[in-house]
């Protein structure tokens, strides 16, 4: 099998920019892995019946992410941060979902340049939440929690009193 990337197709490339920088990676099941972008979600897979067997394609040329450290991968579902709230994956294949439209007002008041240092993680065990801890207002510090119920498809958001 030729692997010389002079003879590849223009469509086994991902082209990063500086208007688009790679942002993460993340395992989406045996389905593949997801990359993200500032703007962009792709997806690369293994088909051994094409040459290259790894391939690439677009889930969506519109939304990507903000925060390496933002991407949750759990029970089948890919997580993330977006530029305009939170996002899932349920199939490698798409579409990517927005789930934070009940959270817009919370996610507006948040320091858009703390955005990148958004953390998320999954609860796991018997839980099925995944949170995110997030910088509100003028704080330098996570100081906010969101968390999302996949199974109820509803959001909790705490913050501090401090």
């Amino acid at each position: 099998m030729d692997q010389d990337s002079a003879s590849w197709p223009a469509d086994y490339y991902m082209h990063l920019s500086r208007e688009s920088p790679g942002v993460g990676l993340s395992r989406h099941g045996k389905q593949g892995l997801v990359v993200f972008h500032q703007r962009s979600t792709h997806v690369v897979y293994f088909n051994p019946t094409s040459n290259p067997p790894w391939v690439s394609r677009p889930i969506d040329n519109r939304i990507g992410c903000i925060s390496r450290d933002s991407i949750v991968y759990d029970r089948g579902i890919t997580y993330w941060a977006g530029p305009d709230g939170f996002y899932r994956l349920r199939s490698a294949s798409g579409p990517v979902e927005f789930v934070s439209n009940p959270i817009g007002d919370a996610w507006a008041g948040l320091t858009s340049s703390r955005r990148v240092y958004i953390t998320g993680f999954a609860r796991g065990g018997t839980f099925s939440e995944i949170a995110w801890l997030v910088s509100d207002g003028s704080s330098t510090e996570h100081d906010t929690v969101f968390i999302w119920n996949p199974l109820l498809e509803v959001w909790t958001v705490f913050e501090s009193l401090s």
